[in-house]
């Protein structure tokens, strides 16, 4: 019995294993810096001007798209535009004022890296 209380002791008096860690992972819900220094500066923070895409799913013959808070399947209605293209980070809007792009992370530039060329011959 003695041994049991001393177990149970050892284990519910150690700390957790993620406590131990130095390691500070960043907030994935935070919002990005350009709303919090907007808000803490009396702003009201960005606001968007338009439609804003929130999220994508792809599937075969059923994507979607989540354009501010509306989910919508290609070929439907986001206002006065039509959702004619469906991509893993962005999604196109055709309407009466033109195209529109939407970008699931508009603030992130993407630069595509060549990639080196192999040298001869396949390794054996």
């Amino acid at each position: 019995m003695r041994r049991i209380l001393i177990l149970l002791l050892a284990i519910f008096s150690a700390a957790p294993a993620g406590a131990q860690s130095s390691e500070v992972l960043p907030d994935p819900t935070r919002p990005p810096e350009s709303l919090i220094a907007a808000t803490a500066s009396g702003g009201e923070g960005v606001v968007a001007s338009g439609p804003v895409l929130q999220s994508v799913v792809l599937r075969r013959g059923a994507s979607v798209a989540v354009i501010s808070g509306q989910t919508v399947p290609l070929g439907g209605k986001v206002g006065e535009s039509v959702l004619v293209k469906i991509a893993e980070n962005e999604v196109v809007l055709r309407g009466s004022l033109g195209t529109e792009v939407l970008r699931m992370t508009p603030e992130v530039d993407k630069t595509v890296v060549a990639e080196r060329p192999r040298s001869g011959g396949r390794r054996k």
